[in-house]
């Protein structure tokens, strides 16, 4: 089936080939809002060129496509000349829809530029709404699964909510309207996700994912509940849950046309299909990288910046480290140039990893040392439990060379551990938490028959308490019914959420009906 979309991308490059530059301009400003989902930045660029440099007769549209053309392939000089021509045109224009419309363009374009941090861009987004009313954003994602982590990251917005009151929650309110509220909502559990895992987002995931519209939903929307999935479903977790909210989302970038979107989803879900052991059709992905001309230089962009990431992540899977580490290190360098922390803590970290497995473990510590300095400062926990055995012995490498552990023991008190929230968790109780949550992810990097093992290795009064638990009673009433005392209720309930790998009765509950135990 051809859909509309993929006729318009057909449209675009037949009027470029017959040099009809008129009608190309008209056709780009008509579907302006889409067009980045459409062409890369390349395609964009040199069709800009050549239907030509905006002039004074030019709606707001076209200003939009000619900047986002400069800032997607980096030519920032060009990007602040757009800039302050579009200033110019709506500075003395009187109030009304046609200055709401140039705003628009000029936030949208502020936006898309990486020099400006997402608390200025609020910032400078409230004093314009003051003026004009609310506005859109046309895209957020940036074709990349999550909202979070796309265009603009927006973790040191929430970092600082934390302590500001919500400040920026309610600025964001103020500009915008229902579908960029249910993305911000979105960003959100991504971020908590990254921070403090799932247990702090499980009541809320359902309603997120039904709040979008089947049939009238944005690529935004459906990338931002990809993104969340995938968060949930790292290490292995999750294994085959989600297939239908993941389904509508490759059906709808399918039926859109969407292919930039569609080839970062896919990506992705190569990946996990390789942590959970499926690894034939991560390998195949991977060689169809080797040998695919578009992506075999090592020049890293926005459009190819996070397959190049998940390159790395499948090439350490397979144990090809020698790859992971060239594509790591290209992905950190372009990341940190963008301002998009969390992929270059990723790629980072990944880059220790893979140092780490060829033996240069020196330069592996330096490098995780790095990695978990940024890290720190927006709380990420997350990004670092992804590397199992290895990832874990960086961070005790890290403890041991930074004196965390030293600290401890020279002031002779017992080994702490902290359970508390890691956004308000002081610096040792932050790296605490960190190696708690990586010694327990990596029991899912294991082989599934190792996980089976550990998930069922329940004692007799363990499988007796957990079915008490299932049958709703409480610690206290257990030990009645088995004459044992509390306390020794408590062991046996923490032995049990550590073999099943969860942190509450509920999900104690589930996974043990999902492994036949109740």
């Amino acid at each position: 089936m051809c859909c509309i979309e993929e006729n318009k991308k057909r449209d675009f490059e037949r009027l470029y080939e017959q040099e009809q530059w008129e009608k190309l301009k008209m056709l780009l400003t008509e579907n302006a809002e889409e067009v980045s989902c459409l062409l890369t930045p390349g395609e964009l660029r040199q069709m800009m060129e050549t239907s030509g440099r905006p002039q004074n007769e030019d709606g707001p549209m076209y200003y939009y496509l000619w900047g986002l053309a400069q800032i997607r392939s980096d030519d920032r000089v060009c990007f602040r000349e757009t800039m302050r021509m579009i200033n110019t045109r709506y500075r003395f224009m009187p109030a009304g829809k046609e200055k709401h419309d140039w705003i628009e363009v000029y936030l949208n374009l502020l936006y898309e530029n990486p020099e400006c941090s997402i608390l200025d861009w609020v910032d400078t987004a409230e004093k314009y709404v003051s003026i004009v009313g609310r506005i859109r954003l046309y895209s957020m994602a940036g074709n990349r699964p999550g909202i979070c982590f796309g265009i603009k990251e927006m973790s040191a917005l929430f970092l600082k909510d934390k302590w500001g009151g919500g400040y920026y929650t309610a600025c964001w309110r103020r500009i915008f309207g229902a579908v960029e509220r249910r993305l911000f909502k979105m960003a959100e559990i991504e971020y908590r996700l990254e921070t403090n895992g799932e247990e702090t987002v499980e009541g809320e995931l359902n309603e997120i994912f039904m709040s979008v519209d089947r049939k009238n939903g944005t690529a935004d929307e459906w990338l931002g509940c990809a993104g969340i999935i995938f968060k949930l479903q790292r290490n292995g977790r999750h294994r085959g849950e989600y297939e239908a909210i993941m389904h509508s989302v490759i059906e709808f970038l399918t039926a859109k046309g969407y292919s930039l979107a569609l080839k970062n989803i896919r990506a992705a879900v190569r990946v996990m299909q390789g942590v959970t052991g499926e690894k034939e059709s991560l390998i195949k992905w991977l060689e169809y990288l080797r040998v695919e001309r578009s992506l075999q230089n090592e020049w890293v962009d926005t459009t190819n910046l996070y397959i190049k990431f998940m390159q790395a992540r499948g090439y350490l899977n397979v144990m090809q480290y020698e790859r992971a580490r060239i594509c790591f290190k290209s992905t950190a360098a372009y990341s940190e140039l963008i301002g998009q922390t969390w992929l270059c803590v990723g790629s980072l970290f990944g880059q220790a990893a893979a140092l780490w497995e060829q033996g240069e473990t020196q330069e592996a510590v330096k490098m995780s040392a790095q990695a978990l300095t940024m890290g720190i400062q927006y709380k990420y926990t997350g990004i670092f439990t992804e590397y199992g055995q290895t990832g874990v012995r960086l961070i005790e490498a890290y403890r041991k060379i930074t004196g965390l552990d030293d600290n401890l023991s020279m002031a002779g008190r017992k080994k702490k551990y902290y359970y508390g929230n890691v956004m308000t968790a002081s610096y040792e109780g932050y790296h605490s938490i960190l190696l708690r949550k990586a010694r327990k992810e990596m029991r899912y990097g294991q082989s599934q028959e190792e996980k089976d093992q550990v998930r069922t290795a329940l004692t007799m009064t363990e499988v007796l308490i957990l079915q008490y638990i299932a049958n709703g009673y409480s610690n206290k009433e257990i030990g009645k019914k088995m004459n044992i005392r509390l306390t020794t209720v408590k062991t046996h309930v923490y032995s049990i959420y550590r073999k099943l790998d969860v942190s509450s009765r509920v999900m104690a509950i589930n996974r043990a009906k999902a492994l036949n135990i109740l």
